[in-house]
């Protein structure tokens, strides 16, 4: 069990990403275009387009659950989420003579996309659903694809028009849009293959990360729960071959379900928040992804009525800040264990599930770790969501202290 106290000190947290503010400064903001790809005219770039798309080949299972050492086929590069490069060209006694290649300008506006690589091809998201290929060894334009978002999505701006990742899959480009569709484009011609929609924009939906394909389909986190839009976010499944969505895990444990006496007796139509705003991780062996929860809506509990308790009801709010472990196959949940109860703070549990084996208690356990906006890193076990040990990293004061027995 954790023991919170709510002091009158205003808790602040810094989010775990880093906008790319240099891309502010670009002096190439286009107006948004008819949703088409554009090619490259220039003869050479041509030339050299044509020659690297030679070698771009179909993206397999197995290569998501071994990538070649050039290529970066997901957002943390491998199903673990441990982000690291196998590449040991450029090492400590090198790296200080790095010069520029080349350069390229992203679209004026917030950047937190990680690029694909594949075969010699880099794709990267722009902001405001601006999707480029480029040649990764010399920065040419190989084609571009931009959408034509609603005049009133586009005019608003900000941060829902940028995006976290993309997907590759198959011979396809999958991308989560600012108007709430999953599209998957040609990776040699950038050609829309198939468009499918989610959810109505309009309504405030959003999505802020993107898709992530395990065991043969495309799973994607809603956002934009906050949004008066009742029974919170979701996780959905979708075919690679058409877009359609297979399965749906709502964030929000819905009332006479498991979790769903944890709202204070809330209706469900009071019931707000929990994006899964991050991409996930995965473990082939047991066909399970892990994801990140948010927070729950409004902020203050008190605003959102799970604070004070009524007699006889549970307040923790699940599935927000939370970690859950879904069935890729089906979409049922096989554990989850929440980080932090009934949050009150906005302190989000919706970063990196990193999967490592290492050694507890004189075994090697299937671990999983994660930290939220708290600064607390926390391990669980992969196979079941038990607490093996939590570590604070920063100065906090809103978890005083853990009890291993009780998490």
């Amino acid at each position: 069990m954790r023991k919170s106290r709510l002091l009158a000190a205003t808790v602040l947290a810094t989010p775990l990403f880093v906008q790319a503010m240099g891309a502010a400064l670009s002096q190439q903001a286009q107006q948004q275009q008819p949703q088409q790809s554009q090619q490259s005219q220039k003869p050479q770039q041509q030339n050299a387009a044509a020659d690297v798309l030679k070698n771009i080949k179909p993206v397999t299972d197995d290569m998501l659950k071994n990538p070649p050492a050039g290529d970066w086929l997901m957002w943390r590069r491998t199903y673990n989420g441990w982000g690291y490069s196998p590449l040991d060209q450029i090492n400590k006694s090198n790296v200080k003579n790095l010069g520029v290649a080349w350069t390229w300008s992203l679209t004026a506006g917030a950047t937190e996309a990680t690029p694909i690589v594949h075969d010699g091809v880099l794709y990267i998201n722009n902001y405001a659903d601006k999707v480029q290929a480029l040649n990764a060894a010399t920065g040419d334009l190989i084609w571009e694809y931009n959408r034509n978002l609603p005049q009133r999505l586009a005019a608003a701006g900000g941060n829902p028009l940028s995006k976290r990742n993309m997907a590759i899959y198959e011979d396809k480009l999958i991308f989560a849009t600012s108007d709430v569709h999953l599209l998957a484009l040609d990776l040699k011609t950038g050609k829309i293959v198939w468009d499918h929609t989610t959810d109505n924009w309009e309504n405030g939906w959003r999505y802020t990360g993107g898709p992530f394909v395990a065991g043969g389909k495309i799973l994607q986190g809603m956002t934009g729960c906050g949004n008066a839009q009742p029974g919170g976010c979701y996780i959905t499944a979708h075919d690679p071959k058409n877009g359609n969505e297979v399965w749906r895990f709502y964030t929000i444990a819905r009332p006479n379900e498991p979790g769903g006496d944890t709202w204070n007796g809330l209706p469900l139509e009071s019931r707000f928040g929990a994006s899964a705003w991050n991409s996930g991780s995965y473990d082939p062996e047991t066909n399970t992804v892990f994801w990140g929860v948010g927070q729950p809506y409004p902020w203050i509990s008190e605003m959102r009525g799970t604070f004070p308790p009524k007699a006889g009801q549970k307040t923790n709010a699940l599935y927000s800040d939370s970690t859950l472990a879904l069935d890729v196959n089906t979409g049922k949940l096989k554990w989850h264990y929440q980080h932090l109860q009934d949050d009150t703070w906005d302190l989000d549990y919706a970063y990196e599930r990193i999967l490592v084996d290492i050694p507890i208690d004189g075994q090697t356990r299937k671990a999983m770790v994660t930290v939220g906006k708290p600064g607390i890193i926390e391990v669980l076990d992969r196979t079941n969501g038990n607490w093996f040990w939590g570590r604070d990293t920063v100065y906090q004061n809103v978890v005083k202290s853990i009890d291993p027995k009780t998490c």
